[in-house]
């Protein structure tokens, strides 16, 4: 489905895609989708497959979650007339300093040309960046073989698609097609971009402003939500775990039971945006410490995770912590 739903919003749902976000999550480290689980099974009986491990081991080897960088493309794709086999053509014609850019986000052009052209250029490159990959091997494989590595990724994406997933989809179309509906009949009285905040619960930090929004409700979708953005937005996310008021209650209760997490949260409620390293300097804590609480407040969905620039910045989801009262309340309180 692809249907004009304001004068600049579009509702976007094509099935094909699902797989790729299934295999997003299979690849991610902090990938939490638990309906993939009960169609495919555990994560690591999948990584462990002969065909694909190098494949998964080129995505561990990074030091940061870059798996939602395959999204980054949609910027300039036709999403309208989306297929696999498109997506995957379009992206092997980009050129590979092209891809690579837009893929890492805060690499510059000439720095990747610089390690894609020579041999001495990619050793520095390597130095220069080790918050990308833990593996040299893994990384000259990503940027020297970058069409192969497409190639791969996209044979990995078709070999998720059987029944079962088929079945499990198609027993999820009648409250796909309700998100739907309630997506349409929200935009009737809302501005898009102030409808975007309230579904994350956020208020974001890049606000535009965006010539057209595209609204894309997933079964498979690995994280609760992924905000992709430069002239357009798309807002990809988990509609489920959005829409259900009980999601992860006991995940967040155990998240914010840490101290040190629940500090974390009190600084960003009065700061409301703060970097990794904001954080680590305001509360004296080394970055390695930070980013492990960060990944666990983002998976619970307590807090909110935003790239800009080189780096990434945090803020609270009003929208959760809202939601984990009201559940609290409903249920013991009544």
């Amino acid at each position: 489905m692809y249907k004009l739903i304001g004068k600049n919003s579009y509702l976007v749902y094509h099935r094909e895609m699902e797989y790729l976000f299934v295999a997003l999550e299979q690849l991610a480290p902090n990938g939490v989708n638990q309906n993939i689980g009960k169609v495919y099974g555990a994560k690591k009986e999948v990584a462990t497959a002969g065909k694909f491990r190098w494949l998964f081991e080129v995505f561990q080897s990074m030091k940061k979650d870059f798996s939602m960088g395959m999204l980054e493309f949609f910027m300039n794709y036709d999403i309208e007339k989306f297929t696999l086999k498109g997506y995957e053509e379009y992206l092997v014609s980009l050129p590979k300093e092209e891809f690579l850019r837009i893929y890492f986000q805060s690499i510059s052009k000439e720095e990747i040309l610089t390690a894609i052209h020579s041999e001495t250029g990619e050793q520095e490159f390597f130095e220069k960046h080790p918050d990308l990959f833990s593996q040299y091997i893994a990384f000259q494989f990503f940027f020297q073989d970058t069409k192969n590595l497409i190639h791969m990724f996209f044979t990995f994406v078709e070999s998720l698609k059987n029944e079962a997933a088929e079945q499990y989809l198609d027993s999820q179309q009648s409250t796909i097609e309700a998100e739907m509906n309630v997506i349409i009949q929200e935009l009737k009285t809302k501005e898009p971009f102030s409808y975007s905040e309230e579904l994350m619960g956020k208020n974001c930090y890049n606000r535009g402003p965006y010539k057209t929004f595209y609204f894309i409700p997933s079964v498979f979708f690995p994280v609760l939500f992924c905000r992709v953005f430069e002239k357009d937005q798309f807002l990809f996310y988990d509609f489920q775990r959005l829409r259900e008021k009980k999601q992860n209650i006991p995940e967040q209760l155990k998240a914010m039971a840490d101290n040190t997490r629940y500090r974390i949260l009190l600084l960003l409620n009065k700061e409301e945006h703060l970097t990794g390293v904001e954080i680590a300097k305001k509360m004296k804590l080394a970055t390695s410490t930070v980013s492990h609480h960060m990944n666990a407040l983002r998976d619970s969905g307590l807090v909110h995770e935003e790239p800009v620039g080189s780096t990434k910045c945090y803020s609270i989801s009003k929208r959760t912590i809202q939601n984990c009262i009201k559940v609290l309340q409903d249920t013991f309180l009544q």
